[in-house]
């Protein structure tokens, strides 16, 4: 694989990372503000409940990571290159969209009960998640790199 193909892969892996977290980011400063500035009050769920399901979600935001880590390291060291970034792409994928999840059902539930600072708590968390999964150029290389 040569390292146009290489770049043009890394940076549309980059730019769907960054896109999965700048909707959390964006869905937790909207939240916070149509609790706050804009009033908005649902208290559809009891905010006790976020208690309960935050720790849950932030246990599945580690599991997301290490799914992640676990997926990359099952990829079989003499693949074509380009199977092998592809395969680092889909682990890479899959941890954020875990992380991505279960931050969106944290700050849907600070919606509901009204709660504003469990969305930035939600989305920070997320994001710090997000960032300790985020792709890497120098993991990219070596997979695209071919066996031998």
């Amino acid at each position: 694989m040569d390292s146009r193909e290489l770049d043009t892969r890394f940076r549309t892996m980059q730019a769907i990372w960054l896109a999965q977290a700048l909707g959390v980011g964006m869905l937790a400063l909207v939240v916070f503000f149509l609790l706050t500035v804009a009033g908005l009050s649902f208290g559809a769920l009891e905010p006790r409940l976020l208690y309960l399901a935050a720790p849950v979600l932030v246990v599945v935001m580690f599991v997301g990571l290490t799914v992640g880590r676990r997926m990359e390291g099952a990829i079989p060291r003499d693949l074509e290159p380009a199977q092998g970034l592809q395969r680092y792409q889909t682990a890479r994928i899959v941890a954020a969209a875990l992380c991505e999840g279960s931050g969106l059902v944290v700050i849907v539930m600070s919606l509901l009960s009204s709660q504003p600072l469990w969305a930035l708590g939600g989305g920070a968390a997320c994001l710090w998640f997000m960032f300790l999964g985020r792709p890497r150029r120098a993991d990219a290389e070596r997979f695209a790199r071919p066996s031998g």
